[in-house]
């Protein structure tokens, strides 16, 4: 693992910071834009933290796709060998003789930084039928993975998910066109309803619901489906 400091005056102020370079000694690239976008605002212990993690997922992928294999995969948007190196990484972790809560921090560290990529990347240069394909895929991984949890523990947990038969349930209750649905009004009904699905599917809390302005939900018309889409 290889950190530099950036402090020589030719190098523009805003990039003085740690960076991580490989072997050779080249900028990881996608790292430090990582760095720039997402961190600049944060204190450099904290920079130098979350770097660490990176480099670990960096140094997994180099021995899986060989030298600067991640910024590589990343830079095509080739989810499948970042799925690949994704789902061994987070192996890899999970078997560790100790694993404590920095190595789940280092999972979602690793995992939220490929996934910033790939978004951005997709957003700006990607053609749209590949695009839907991609988004598509990395949803799935995001979904998949995000529910993965690194820690190992001797005690029971108490089980904060709700199971699938609760969820069935509670579209079914909870639907406006329900017999069993237990609000009156109609309009009643879909604030519940539209709360009901931002709660589970986006997770908010109930403080970041309320938050929400009316013209949060953005719509405009889609040429190609020749449909309103919101």
């Amino acid at each position: 693992m290889a950190f530099l400091q950036l402090s020589n005056s030719l190098v523009p102020r805003q990039l003085r910071s740690v960076t991580l370079v490989g072997q050779p000694p080249i900028p990881r690239y996608w790292a430090n834009v990582w760095l720039i976008m997402s961190m600049g605002h944060l204190a450099e212990s904290t920079q130098t933290g979350k770097l660490r993690y990176i480099e670990d997922l960096y140094q997994h992928a180099d021995r899986i796709l060989g030298p600067n294999g991640l910024d590589d995969a990343l830079a095509g948007v080739d989810d499948g060998a970042l799925a690949d190196v994704l789902e061994s990484w987070f192996v890899s972790i999970r078997n560790r003789a100790r694993a404590t809560r920095a190595e789940e921090l280092r999972w979602h560290v690793g995992l939220g930084f490929v996934t910033d990529v790939l978004t951005w990347l997709s957003k700006s240069r990607i053609p749209d039928d590949r695009l839907r394909g991609i988004e598509a895929r990395l949803h799935r991984l995001s979904t998949l993975y995000n529910q993965l949890h690194v820690r190992k523990s001797g005690q029971v947990e108490t089980i904060r998910s709700l199971p699938a038969s609760v969820v069935e349930a509670l579209y079914d209750l909870l639907d406006p066109e329900s017999g069993r649905n237990p609000f009156k009004h109609a309009r009643t009904r879909w604030r519940v309803y539209i709360a009901f699905v931002l709660m589970l599917h986006q997770g908010l809390r109930r403080g970041e619901l309320l938050l929400l302005t009316a013209d949060c939900v953005k719509s405009g018309f889609d040429r190609k489906r020749q449909t309103l889409r919101y």
